[in-house]
């Protein structure tokens, strides 16, 4: 898959690989699928230095363990960055935050048999079109020119929130604002969110 940043349009790069990682791909842990639903973009570049981005020495498209989780890593010849894995659902069950999420994955790796540990993005065997919601990232200190940047994508399909336990109400909320569309619906009509409801999540 596509995990590019083009150092032209890196928001709207967030905007594809977030849709893409949500709806057409799965993270395969040994025979395990965890699918993404809650993904948070950095990336420190030529034009973007956001100072929140962890700097690293990983290549495009490694799983990168850190303080607060797991990142898919990425680079390229102008900068580097990761997407943190903020949600999953594995095993017919929701899980949200970094660390939880880190712990789905690690629980699912741990079991290393004869045959190791194997890891990889996977394509679907049967893509989704669920609706994603753009928003702000999550505790990142406030000031700098991209702390309040809306670079975390969430899947936004109601029955999946709901399965969350104290998510009912936030489900609602979501379903209230513009932002109930796909990325590629947004990208055609809809300004730049002010609606922050990730502090919530």
């Amino acid at each position: 898959m596509n995990l590019q940043i083009n150092r032209n349009s890196i928001e709207a790069s967030f905007a594809e690989i977030a849709e893409s990682l949500i709806n057409n791909v799965d993270l395969k842990v040994n025979e395990t699928l965890i699918e993404f639903c809650d993904l948070e973009f950095y990336w420190k570049g030529t034009g973007h230095d956001d100072t929140n981005t962890h700097e690293h020495n990983y290549q495009n498209g490694q799983l990168r363990p850190h303080g607060s989780g797991y990142d898919i890593a990425l680079r390229n010849e102008t900068g580097y960055g990761g997407i943190l894995i903020r949600g999953v659902f594995s095993n017919g069950l929701p899980t949200y935050g970094p660390f939880r999420s880190a712990d789905v994955i690690f629980t699912e790796g741990r079991n290393l048999g004869t045959g190791g540990l194997s890891i990889s993005l996977v394509k679907k065997t049967k893509p989704t079109i669920f609706p994603i919601f753009k928003t702000g990232r999550v505790g990142l200190v406030k000031g700098d020119d991209f702390s309040e940047a809306p670079y975390r994508f969430i899947s936004c399909r109601a029955d999946y929130l709901r399965q969350v336990e104290g998510k009912l109400a936030l489900c609602d909320e979501i379903k209230k604002v513009a932002a109930w569309t796909s990325i590629a619906e947004e990208a055609k009509s809809l300004p730049a969110l002010k609606y922050n409801v990730a502090k919530t999540l």
